[in-house]
């Protein structure tokens, strides 16, 4: 959840990690591109993380992409909830 109301760097309230609340104490693997992870658009918390596939050894997520709607013709694009703003 976010709250808009707050500066900047303080609009998250809480997050979900599958449909538990985030564990500050827990480690875990994300999947990101290079403009996040090198701090793009001032975003820097990944910065100094653990790199496990880097450029060359991955696959381009938008492929990936490609293939799933292929595969199912069309796209039902609807609000899911995920992420609200308060």
């Amino acid at each position: 959840m976010a709250d808009v109301k707050q500066p900047a760097g303080s609009r998250i309230v809480s997050v979900m990690a599958g449909d538990k609340v985030l564990d500050l104490a827990a480690t875990y693997k994300l999947a990101t591109n290079d403009y996040m992870l090198d701090g793009g658009d001032g975003y820097t918390a990944l910065k100094g993380g653990k790199v496990t596939v880097d450029a060359r050894g991955g696959k381009l997520i938008a492929n990936d992409v490609l293939v799933l709607v292929k595969k199912l013709g069309t796209i039902d694009a609807k609000v899911e909830g995920r992420i609200v703003i308060q």
